[in-house]
């Protein structure tokens, strides 16, 4: 298929500059369940988006060669930018925005167009008040964000959320990234998803040895993204426990990945993951919530057998609280910090449970859980 077929099929095609403001979106997101499981192959997940958003906005830059980088995440301080050495010259900290910078212009390179400079600012709502993190996943908002933000500068409008996500996934992978890549999806999609990761080692070499053009054409093997709709009495409440948490650092504490025990709470996993997604369907929550305790103690015995701290202190008593007021609860993600969802029907107990949070030092954060993609006031921009 000629290039420009290609084009065609995945994207509509503006004016090929916009001097305008062009605006990226991307919603927070957390594990409902599979953590863990979920980097190795064919290991589902469940997750949803929350109401809080990263913006990205960018325009052409006044200056010739030059451009401008700003944000309001904590460490990013102003840079101004010259063209002949961006990416030489890059601080670890504008590593994400660098690499979703870097996809698009090499897209835009293959298709014969010059790439300019950008005045791009990012606004994040990611953060409490303090501006600590929630763990609501930065890193992948700000890359998806920014990737949405350049594909509409340079006149390419997205058909389908899977080419941000394949976009994001490729500019995540060349940072060497350890990740399954959900949060991605999440971020590009929105709502509620159930998510397999693609085949790392066929993306590592297809990303060395074809287009990305190419790569956005082809279908990715074991790559599964499906939105789900949450049963209608589904309660989720978030509680946060204001102790950051690192998904990386967790992550590369993991020591065995292989053995019996890994493989059987792969199994479990793997089974339990997909129970949940048929009780999605069968709009039964109750079945949701027995299910999701099964899989908070999968996390548990990998904990103990890996020696990692995923539910703290804190996160344990914000679900043996939830569970005083019929709520059941888990970590949510990397754990080691950050949140804990609690999952019941209907309102419930919520007030009851949010005071008792509360009176523990756990904090509920009021947002839209299964968030659409971008805020509903932006839907049509």
């Amino acid at each position: 298929m000629e290039a420009m077929d290609q084009l065609l099929e995945l994207f509509d095609l503006a004016p090929e500059l916009n001097f305008g403001t062009n605006q990226g979106w991307a919603p927070g997101k957390l594990f409902l369940a599979g953590e863990y499981a979920v980097l190795a192959p064919d290991q589902p997940a469940l997750l949803f988006a929350v109401g809080q958003y990263l913006h990205c906005q960018v325009g052409i830059s006044p200056w010739p060669g030059r451009g401008l980088l700003q944000s309001n995440l904590p460490g990013l301080e102003d840079w101004h930018y010259e063209r002949a050495n961006l990416y030489e010259a890059a601080s670890s900290q504008w590593r994400y925005v660098l690499a979703a910078m870097q996809i698009v212009e090499d897209l835009v390179k293959e298709l014969g167009r010059p790439v300019q400079d950008y005045r791009l600012s990012i606004d994040s709502q990611l953060l409490a008040d303090n501006g600590r993190k929630y763990g609501f996943g930065s890193s992948g908002a700000v890359t998806v964000a920014v990737i949405q933000a350049l594909l509409a500068f340079y006149g390419l409008v997205a058909k389908s959320p899977l080419m941000h996500y394949k976009l994001a996934a490729m500019a995540m992978m060349r940072l060497g990234s350890k990740g399954s890549l959900a949060d991605l999806a999440v971020n590009a999609y929105g709502g509620w998803l159930y998510y397999v990761a693609p085949d790392r080692l066929w993306l590592q070499e297809a990303l060395a040895n074809h287009s990305i053009l190419s790569l956005l054409s082809q279908d990715w093997p074991s790559l599964v993204i499906q939105p789900m709709s949450a049963p209608a009495d589904l309660e989720v409440l978030v509680g946060w426990t204001g102790v950051p948490a690192s998904t990386e650092n967790l992550i590369g504490q993991w020591q065995d990945r292989s053995g019996a025990a890994y493989q059987a709470f792969l199994d479990s996993a793997k089974e339990t993951v997909q129970a949940i997604k048929v009780a999605f369907e069968a709009g039964d929550s109750l079945a949701i919530q027995s299910r999701l305790a099964d899989y908070r103690h999968l996390l548990l015995q990998i904990e103990k057998y890996n020696t990692l701290s995923i539910e703290t202190p804190a996160l344990r008593e914000l679900v043996t609280i939830a569970q005083a007021y019929q709520f059941e609860a888990k970590s949510s993600g990397a754990g080691g910090g950050d949140c804990g969802i609690a999952v019941g029907q209907g309102q419930g107990l919520k007030k009851e449970l949010a005071a008792a949070w509360q009176a523990a030092g756990i904090t509920l954060v009021e947002l839209e859980i299964g968030a659409p993609q971008r805020p509903s006031e932006e839907a049509g921009n």
